[in-house]
C-alpha cells in the first residue's frame, strides 16, 4: 500500500490515506474513462502547457498562462458526457473516502458539506491532492507533475 500524505490546502490541512486496491482499481478506470481524456483536452486549452524536455509538466508554470475557453470548454462537457451527476458525484466520494480535512473525515456526507460549502475550489484541489497520492506513479509517466510536492504523512490508524 502507498504511504500516506499530507498537505496544506488553501490554510486547510489534508491527510490523504491511500485507498485500497480495489477501491483504488475502480477509481482509476473511472480516471482513465472519463476524467484523463478530459484534462488532456484541458491542458491543449492552456497555451504554452506542453511537458518540457524532462517530460514534466510545472502546474505552477501554469498558471499565469492564456486559456483557450472555448477548448477548456469542451473538454469540460467531454467529462458531463461520459458521468452523469450522480456518477460524478459517486466519483468524489469514492476517491476522497480515505481523506481527511481539519481532521473531517470528508467521505462522510455531513462533514463533505461542512467542509466543501461555498469552496468549490477546495474540492478540486484536495481531489487532485488525493488523485496524486493514490496514482502519483501514473501522474509522473503522463508528464505531469507538482513542484510542491507533499510530505510523508501520518502512519494508517
Amino acid at each position: 500500500m502507498g504511504e500516506s500524505q499530507t498537505k496544506i490546502i488553501d490554510g486547510n490541512g489534508v491527510y490523504v490515506l491511500p485507498l485500497l486496491g480495489e477501491t483504488a482499481a475502480l477509481v482509476f478506470y473511472q480516471l482513465q474513462k472519463c476524467i484523463a481524456p478530459a484534462i488532456l483536452q484541458a491542458m491543449g486549452a492552456i497555451k504554452g502547457a506542453a511537458p518540457g524536455a524532462d517530460k514534466k509538466l510545472d502546474i505552477k508554470k501554469l498558471l499565469g498562462a492564456d486559456l483557450d475557453i472555448a477548448a477548456l470548454s469542451s473538454a469540460i462537457d467531454s467529462i458531463h458526457e461520459k458521468m452523469t451527476a450522480q456518477e460524478w458525484l459517486s466519483f468524489l466520494k469514492t476517491t476522497l473516502s480515505r481523506t481527511t480535512v481539519n481532521d473531517r473525515a470528508v467521505g462522510d456526507k455531513a462533514h463533505f458539506d461542512e467542509v466543501f460549502s461555498g469552496k468549490i475550489l477546495l474540492l478540486y484541489k484536495v481531489l487532485w491532492f488525493s488523485l496524486e497520492v493514490n496514482f502519483g506513479d501514473f501522474f509522473s509517466v503522463a508528464g505531469f507533475s507538482n513542484t510542491n510536492e507533499p510530505q510523508p504523512g501520518k502512519t494508517a490508524k
